[in-house]
């Protein structure tokens, strides 16, 4: 329903989430932290290839995104 929610009425949503299959699925761009530190901003659009810092490829690997 966000989704569906967030296209018919164009608004902005912060959705925090230790969920990397998520944050995939709903997100244009994704902030990656650790330790209350920002790690890494990306514009995502279905391209995993935009995530270039070591962390986030450790996050996707362990939510089974990526097999890399």
């Amino acid at each position: 329903k966000l989704l569906t929610c967030r296209g018919k009425l164009a608004f902005t949503l912060i959705f925090i989430t230790h969920d990397m299959e998520l944050a995939v699925v709903i997100a244009d761009v994704i902030l990656v932290m650790r330790n209350s530190t920002l790690i890494e901003q990306v514009e995502f659009s279905g391209d995993i290839s935009v995530f270039t810092s070591e962390y986030s490829k450790t996050l996707l690997y362990a939510s089974g995104i990526t097999d890399t």
